[in-house]
């Protein structure tokens, strides 16, 4: 078993371990292009004189003939051709060597072909052999054909390059219908035709249809991968030459066929019938009554036959022969527009594709909705179009299931949208300006990587698709939010056209660096692209950093990269487009800032190696008044660093919270609970804390800030609200429990007056919505399919008026770095006096060294004054990393919170040449470890030892008295930096959690 296959094996068990009573399997219909086409003609012995070789081809290039024909089709592959000129030399090539095909001419000079034809079909059955004949010289000798039984099939060479094409591909499609057609779905046409004259002229006429109609197809798929499943997804010919020939293939494909094209006469019970055709007509429409048949003979009486059988005719001898058939095959076996006509043949109006037929069914006249229905019309279409699952999914369907034809036309238009929605979903496509469609969900601009970020949602979409359909939970949908993503291509096409390479040689400040990019123009096919998306979007959008580096396991960079959210809302095209261009100038800008030039030089990267993805998306939320935001947003990791109670680290952990997720991933006030035990939250340990450690506040975006700024920022159009506005927005529901002073009780909802308390207990205690499940499932699923603990970001939007359904939108998944517990530290019999710093509550695994140690001095911390403390720390910081002296970082609260209250606000670089932090006790109030920050994903990645100390018990100490005695190199009113005579060493173990700094 495969790699890949067990993934997928452990995926499916995941699901089913899940809980859920059944998980969704694949449709019988659902096929990849690496299923189909498993066999292909790849070396062809031919076996002719040198001048039969010359004359077929005219300058003898046969090899670059046949590959011109493959390449003029789009076809991406040609067999190799060995040419050999006598039967013996035949013989020994086929000792040596492995043929798919042997093609022989009559004359072969050494031998007689019946004795050259029995050798090979003795000793080499498997092998397929065709008689390729001149049809002025050696027509009349076919007439021994009966003598020919070793003989497969015979062609006749009338100077057309293609009958080469149509044997390849008639035996490719002959070996693959079992799989390709019985397995998967795929269409088949049936040819009934005995003499070599004609089936040699047809079927390279038909397989030449078959490959342009693939062809328009191609041109409008949304990526390589669908390219490929629609070239390999072409309808099968199968070519019988009798009656019961046909049969056989008729009873195994009969609910794969597309269509049949009948001569009149051939053998029936092994003697020539003249009226055969007419026979297995009639036997056919039997069963299938609206199959589309085409009768083929050179008697012009059999026209009224043709009629009457209600089947369409050609006349054998009819100089637009060829034409008629192509026009036969366009009409009738769904190539083409679909054309809706009145029963009599009138045209009405066409459609192109799925969206069109769609769009087209919800108003063409009832007559023709009837008359298409009964005749299988729209199914026989879909199959043309690779669209298997839909189109045997309604084929069976009559129209006398339904009371009326308004309910026919709305269960067609319903099982189409369905297919639009599953098409859309794990698929990249390219974004096309004529063909753009708003309801697509994944789309790329230009060329080159999607980026790191954009690459985890491409992938999870796919997840989602393969394994979770989009209504998996009743009432709820799990997506990824509709996308377009910028490729990395585009920025460097950005940077070299507007000669921006200098900014990552020059230290010049971030304002200076904005400036430039604003300053900045596109490429004229990308502002096509890009206006065309604010003429047809006016949702919300969230402009997002996607780089190369971007996610990546040790080297995250989260939150180094803006994100710039814009409303996308003002009624002046102009406005909407300006902001637009503004948002991506801010995250290419971000590239080359001082905050991401430090960290890429952390990580062992050059700045010059970097590229930008952009991703525009959609932003998850509801208009409330002139803001709009999700109902929640989380960040869900499937290891907890510090887990509480009874949950353990491999029980995961769960940040929520009003709004949009920046309350989050700053570091500001949120729930957190575990998923295997969602009614337990740590942080609400007394009555008190749930008016001190409740969230009061979240942020939304603006809608009346859509206008246009010269000096733009990234958080221009956010606003931050409290819960007093989202009670008023009537969002916090199913989000709150209300608190009641009468009997100190808290009770879910809000239908009582006093006190909201955002602690989520509609949802995670009485399950009005299952987000726990929802998160557990894929938690576990993204887990299994990247080999590692992962984090993923997400946000809500529930039903309007309370309505316990909604959308859960996926907006990230990325790698997690889980303590390294391989090194076996030993904690056992340290001597008290020899401890500087010991905890219960440490994350890392390993063993330290210390050189010097930096920290806010207890006695002068003042919590308004953190930002500048925070300044203070960052020159120091640089001076020890350009100096490879690694440091000890202590004070009070939560190190890189957003929110200044609760502890010092850096940003990872600031503080990126420590390799142990230490968090200390805040004044007045205790704040618990934020997991869902990118300051905390950035230390972790790092393997930055953190040490935390809620109070200064047996358990968690630290001897101050010690510190304040060792020398001091540098100082200020709030920070120190000490030097050491010898280096501490830090012990942390990654099992128990706990962490000492050992004294000299």
């Amino acid at each position: 078993m495969t790699g890949k296959n067990l993934h997928q094996d452990e995926l499916i068990k995941v699901i089913e371990d899940s809980g859920l009573k059944k998980y969704v399997s694949s449709s019988q219909y659902k096929v990849e292009f690496k299923d189909l086409m498993r066999f292909r003609v790849d070396k062809i012995l031919l076996v002719c004189s040198l001048y039969d070789y010359y004359i077929i081809v005219d300058d003898g290039h046969l090899q670059e003939a046949i590959f011109s024909e493959y390449l003029e089709l789009n076809l991406h592959y040609a067999p190799h051709i060995t040419h050999t000129y006598s039967g013996e030399s035949a013989l020994k090539y086929l000792e040596n060597e492995e043929f798919d095909l042997v093609i022989t001419s009559l004359r072969l000079g050494d031998m007689e072909l019946q004795s050259f034809a029995n050798k090979v079909k003795s000793k080499y059955p498997e092998i397929p052999l065709v008689l390729l004949a001149s049809q002025s010289r050696e027509l009349n000798m076919l007439a021994h054909k009966k003598k020919l039984e070793s003989i497969d099939k015979i062609f006749i060479w009338s100077g057309d390059r293609k009958v080469f094409l149509a044997i390849i591909k008639l035996l490719e499609d002959e070996k693959n219908a079992v799989n390709d057609c019985y397995e998967h779905g795929v269409p088949v046409i049936i040819l009934i035709e005995d003499s070599p004259v004609f089936y040699s002229a047809y079927l390279p006429l038909i397989y030449t249809e078959l490959l342009n109609q693939t062809d328009l197809l191609i041109a409008v798929s949304k990526n390589s991968a669908e390219k490929l499943l629609r070239q390999r997804a072409r309808p099968k010919i199968l070519h019988a030459e009798s009656y019961e020939q046909f049969f056989r293939f008729y009873d195994k494909y009969k609910k794969n066929l597309l269509g049949i094209i009948t001569d009149m006469k051939f053998k029936k019970h092994n003697k020539l019938d003249e009226d055969a055709g007419t026979s297995l007509i009639m036997d056919v429409k039997k069963e299938i009554s609206q199959i589309p048949i085409l009768l083929q003979t050179s008697q012009d009486s059999k026209k009224e036959l043709a009629d009457r059988l209600k089947v369409g005719f050609v006349n054998k001898n009819s100089r637009t022969l060829l034409m008629e058939l192509r026009e036969f095959m366009n009409r009738n076996f769904g190539f083409g527009d679909f054309i809706f006509t009145f029963p009599d043949g009138t045209e009405i109006i066409r459609a192109r594709n799925l969206k069109e037929l769609r769009d087209r069914i919800k108003y063409i006249p009832t007559e023709s909705l009837l008359y298409h229905s009964q005749n299988n019309h729209f199914s026989r279409w879909l199959i043309a179009r690779t669209h298997f699952a839909l189109a045997y999914k309604i084929r069976p369907v009559h129209v006398s299931q339904f009371e009326n034809v308004q309910y026919l036309r709305e269960y067609l238009v319903k099982e189409i949208t369905d297919q639009l929605i599953e098409e859309q979903r794990g698929v990249v496509s390219s974004f096309s300006r004529e063909e753009f469609d708003v309801d697509k969900v994944f789309q790329i601009i230009g060329d080159g990587s999607l980026g790191g970020k954009a690459r985890g949602l491409a992938f999870i979409d796919k997840i989602l698709k393969n394994y979770v359909k989009h209504d998996y939970f009743k009432e709820v949908t799990i997506t990824i939010p509709k996308t377009i993503v910028i490729g990395t291509d585009v920025f460097s096409q950005f940077i070299e056209g507007n000669d921006l390479y200098h900014l990552t040689l020059q230290n010049i400040n971030d304002e200076r660096v904005v400036h430039e990019f604003l300053h900045g123009s596109f490429p004229a096919t990308v502002l096509g692209d890009l206006r065309e998306i604010v003429k047809k979007i006016h949702y919300p959008l969230a402009i997002r950093s996607s780089s190369l580096l971007e996610d990546a396991m040790y080297q995250p960079f989260a939150g180094i990269y803006d994100t710039v959210m814009i409303p996308n809302s003002s009624t002046d095209i102009d406005v909407r487009f300006h902001n637009l261009l503004q948002a991506i100038k801010l995250v290419y800008a971000s590239t080359f800032s001082k905050n991401a030039k430090n960290y890429i030089e952390a990580t062992g990267n050059r700045i010059e190696e970097e590229k930008m993805g952009v991703i525009i998306q959609e932003v998850v939320g509801r208009k409330h008044e002139n803001y709009f935001y999700p109902h929640f947003s989380g960040v869900a990791r499937s290891f907890n660093y510090y887990p509480f109670g009874k949950a353990t680290p491999k029980d995961g952990i769960v940040s929520l919270a009003l709004g949009l997720g920046k309350t989050i991933v700053d570091g500001g006030t949120c729930l957190q609970y575990s998923p295997a035990y969602p009614s337990v939250y740590p942080q609400f340990a007394t009555k008190k804390d749930y008016f001190s450690k409740s969230q009061t506040k979240f942020w939304a975006l603006d809608l009346t800030s859509d206008i246009v700024r010269k000096v733009p920022k990234e958080d221009m159009h956010l606003a931050e609200l409290t819960i007093s506005d989202a009670e008023e927005h009537q969002t916090l529901h199913n989000l709150v429990s209300t608190y009641s002073g009468d009997n100190d009780m808290l009770y879910e909802g809000i239908n009582r007056k006093g006190p909201r308390v955002l602690n989520f207990a509609p949802i995670l205690k009485s399950d009005v919505f299952p987000l726990n499940e929802i998160v557990r499932l894929l938690l576990k699923m993204c887990e299994v399919s990247m080999n590692c603990p992962v984090e993923i970001e997400f946000a809500v939007a529930l039903g309007y008026n309370g309505e316990p359904t909604g959308e859960f939108r996926f907006l990230q998944v990325r790698p997690m770095v889980k303590p390294d517990a391989t090194i076996d530290i030993d904690l056992a019999g340290i001597q008290k006096e020899k401890l500087f710093i010991q905890t219960d509550m440490a994350l890392g695994n390993g063993i330290y060294k210390i050189d010097r140690v930096l920290f806010v001095k207890p006695d002068t911390f003042d919590p308004s004054k953190t930002r500048q403390i925070a300044d203070e720390i960052y020159p120091i910081n640089q001076k020890l990393l350009r100096e490879d002296i690694s440091y000890m970082l202590a004070g009070p609260g939560r190190w890189g919170s957003s929110d200044p209250w609760l502890g010092i606000p850096v940003n990872f670089t600031n503080i990126s040449a420590a390799n142990v932090i230490v968090e200390l006790p805040m004044p007045h109030t205790v704040v618990d470890p934020s997991q869902g920050t990118h300051f905390f994903q950035n230390m972790t990645s790092f393997k930055i030892a953190y040490l935390t100390l809620r109070n200064q018990t047996l358990r968690q100490s630290m001897d101050w008295s010690w510190l304040n005695a060792q020398e001091t190199e540098y100082e200020t009113q709030f920070i120190k930096l000490v030097k050491l005579t010898e280096p501490l060493q830090a012990k942390v173990d990654g099992q128990s959690g706990r962490g000492v700094i050992l004294k000299p």
